[in-house]
């Protein structure tokens, strides 16, 4: 049982990386991030405009398919986790990884820097999901008595 449980964590933990992952390609691909990628990846800040255009193009259309695989991996991942968890902890634990992934790749990719009123957001998010989850528990519990 316990095997069980944590084959769906590890499940709903994937899917929520997967849609950090998509917001991620969503951003190089809609923002002005690709460029800059595409000046780190020539190692030349003063390329021809021509090649650096390529290379751009290059990442957003790559980026653009990573938002439709990371997306189609997060169902996919999300909906097996359904199958060994209850919908409210496997929806608990897909928001808690896509909000620290989020934040962690933020970071380091693109020198994001969170202030303390997102973490606290963040924080009150979760709990309410806890809330919400420690509530269908103890209504779970009643109907069995």
């Amino acid at each position: 049982m316990a095997d069980i449980k944590s084959k769906g964590i590890l499940l709903s933990l994937s899917a929520g990386t997967m849609a950090a992952l998509a917001s991620v390609s969503a951003k190089l691909a809609t923002s002005s991030e690709a460029d800059k990628l595409s000046k780190f990846i020539l190692l030349i800040d003063d390329s021809k405009p021509i090649e650096q255009d390529s290379v751009t193009l290059v990442i957003r259309v790559i980026s653009v398919c990573g938002i439709f695989l990371c997306n189609a991996l997060m169902w996919t991942l999300f909906t097996k986790s359904l199958q060994h968890l209850p919908s409210l902890h496997a929806t608990i634990t897909n928001t808690a990884a896509n909000f620290l992934v989020s934040a962690i790749i933020g970071k380091v990719l693109f020198g994001e820097v969170l202030e303390l009123l997102w973490w606290i957001g963040s924080l009150f998010i979760l709990l309410g999901l806890l809330l919400i989850h420690r509530g269908t528990q103890i209504d779970d519990q009643k109907k069995h008595l």
